[in-house]
Formats: C-alpha cells, structure tokens, sequence
C-alpha cells in the first residue's frame, strides 16, 4: 500500500544536520542498506477505512525519491521496514467530531 505524508512540507535536513540528498546518493549507492538501517524503520499511522500515513516524512521522501532511482535503471519495488500503529474505528468516530482532526483526516483520506 501507499504511504502518505503527513505534512505538506519537510524540513531541509535531517536533525544530525545530513541532508536528504546524500541519504538518497548512499540508498543509491548502496552504502545504506532500508531493511538493515534503524533509522529507516519508519513510523506509520494506519487509518481504518483511509489508509497509511507516515510520521517519519523526510525519510519517506528519501524512500520514494530512491524508488524512482531503482525503476529508472530497471529495477523492482524498494521495501521497507515500519511500526504500522493502528487507529481503531472508534477512534476515528471520535476525533471526527473534533475540529483539527476533521482537518487531518480529510487531508490524508
């Protein structure tokens, strides 16, 4: 499935101050490895009935600019690693009500 962002915008590096561009030459280049790098396990928000939405949103700009690079030489889907925390129905009925969750939710659904 697709994961969306969460936010409109991202933040031009990353908090240890590298930037989204070398993390993609290294995913490129194959110095950093998705599935074995920690940093790269993702923390994703599944909305019943909305799908998939990520917390970790420079990282997963950096995921989907590597799988564009992987297609373009002719490879497959880049997998990657994720905490998938699951929001129950009634949850979502009761931040429905709510002002700023309306907003949330009508933005990623």
């Amino acid at each position: 499935s697709d994961v969306k962002l969460s936010q409109d915008s991202v933040a031009g590096l990353f908090s240890d101050g590298s930037s989204p561009q070398l993390l993609v030459e290294q995913l490129n280049r194959g110095i950093v490895d998705v599935l074995a790098s920690p940093f790269l396990k993702l923390r994703v928000i599944e909305m019943p009935g909305r799908g998939y939405v990520s917390l970790d949103n420079r990282r997963l700009l950096c995921l989907h600019v590597h799988q564009q690079n992987v297609f373009a030489s002719g490879g497959g889907h880049v997998c990657f690693r994720a905490d998938v925390f699951r929001l129950p129905e009634s949850f979502m009925c009761f931040i429905q009500s709510h002002g700023v969750a309306v907003q949330f939710i009508r933005k990623y659904s």
